[in-house]
């Protein structure tokens, strides 16, 4: 999710109809890529680096142990 997709997102969530024509989407279902990095958790923790990418209604996170969750089955990535 980028910036983009803030104001749709807090819609969605309002139950607030989405207005046609605005810009980003409300994940899962993002129309484009979006690549993700933290190193908040090396820094603070000592963890290995976290990557990920979000594309559709699937999201990967490249980590030691990589994980892949589909965000309509699976919103809460356990």
């Amino acid at each position: 999710m980028g910036l983009v997709d803030v104001m749709p997102t807090v819609l969605k969530t309002l139950d607030i109809a989405v207005p046609e024509g605005l810009d980003g989407k409300p994940p899962p279902g993002t129309p484009h890529p979006l690549y993700m990095e933290t190193f908040q958790l090396t820094d603070q923790f000592g963890y290995a680096p976290h990557f990920g990418l979000l594309d559709g209604d699937l999201k990967y996170v490249a980590t030691p142990k990589p994980e892949l969750y589909h965000m309509l089955e699976d919103g809460t990535e356990t």
